[in-house]
């Protein structure tokens, strides 16, 4: 009958617009997903990078609070010899000598 013709043609036109529908989908899905492989292998050496700057920038401050150490005790020395009496590096920073006496930087003492 014609009724079950015009049925047919209506699922075949219905089913063929879903087939390019998911076919479309499907090439969606599969750009989406080489992108992300892509960024996603790009956000990674990023992240290395960023650990390996970290790593360094640590390994600097490190080196920069030994120097400082060095440059304190050097300091500290040069200040002993030139004075000649030892400074009381403990009862400097402790207060027992007050403030007035400090022979250490006040940065140390205050």
């Amino acid at each position: 009958t014609q009724e079950s013709i015009d049925a047919e043609s209506a699922f075949r036109f219905r089913l063929e617009a879903q087939a390019k529908f998911a076919t479309l989908a499907l090439h969606d899905a599969e750009r989406l997903e080489a992108q992300f492989h892509t960024k996603g292998r790009i956000a990674v050496e990023i992240g290395q990078q960023l650990e390996q700057a970290e790593a360094k920038r640590r390994q600097c401050e490190n080196a920069a609070i030994l120097i400082r150490r060095w440059w304190m005790i050097e300091n500290l020395s040069e200040q002993e010899e030139q004075s000649g009496c030892r400074i009381l590096v403990d009862d400097e920073i402790s207060g027992i000598i007050p403030p007035s006496s400090c022979l250490l930087d006040p940065l140390f003492t205050s």
